[in-house]
């Protein structure tokens, strides 16, 4: 059962930055599947990627909506979880539903809000996130990914998958 004053902090906490929050950052859908976006929402906040996050994220919320805000919780439970415990907090608020989101300025002021804050937990994280012992099993074994991918938005370049270790990920 939720405590109900955990809920009450962590709501008039996002009401609080989506009031402080300056320009909401226009959104930019990219042309690609919402299966895609998915994948690539998730790579992007993981690498602290916020300007790719943040289209795909607009993709998501122009052709599946329902599909960006359960990516979202699922993102902020797998891969922010301890590390961030107030943006887990502030992600799940935003799950409450679309009628709280529009109170707090509609969808994207919230989606947009709290991916930037998702994509900083990452990049603030990465160094620790990159030392492992070389003895892990997963730097052991060599990268053998079947298929390709990029993506480019604004700036910032997104690659998954690759081809044999060793091999240029670039094109």
């Amino acid at each position: 059962m939720p405590n109900p004053e955990v809920s009450i902090f962590y709501s008039s906490q996002l009401v609080g930055l989506t009031v402080a929050r300056g320009q909401i950052p226009e959104p930019m859908p990219l042309n690609i599947s919402p299966w895609v976006a998915m994948s690539l929402l998730q790579k992007a906040i993981r690498r602290g990627a916020a300007p790719v996050a943040l289209s795909v994220a607009a993709t998501l919320l122009r052709d599946a909506p329902e599909r960006l805000w359960r990516r979202l919780g699922c993102i902020a439970f797998e891969d922010i979880g301890v590390a961030d415990i107030a943006c887990l907090g502030l992600v799940t608020t935003a799950l409450t539903g679309k009628a709280f989101r529009k109170r707090l300025g509609g969808e994207w002021a919230v989606a947009s809000l709290i991916i930037q804050r998702m994509s900083d937990v990452h990049a603030d994280t990465k160094a620790g996130n990159t030392q492992q012992s070389p003895q892990s099993p997963r730097l052991a074994q060599p990268l053998r990914h079947r298929t390709r991918a990029i993506c480019y938005a604004g700036d910032a370049t997104i690659t998954w998958g690759c081809a044999e270790a060793g091999q240029a990920t670039d094109p």
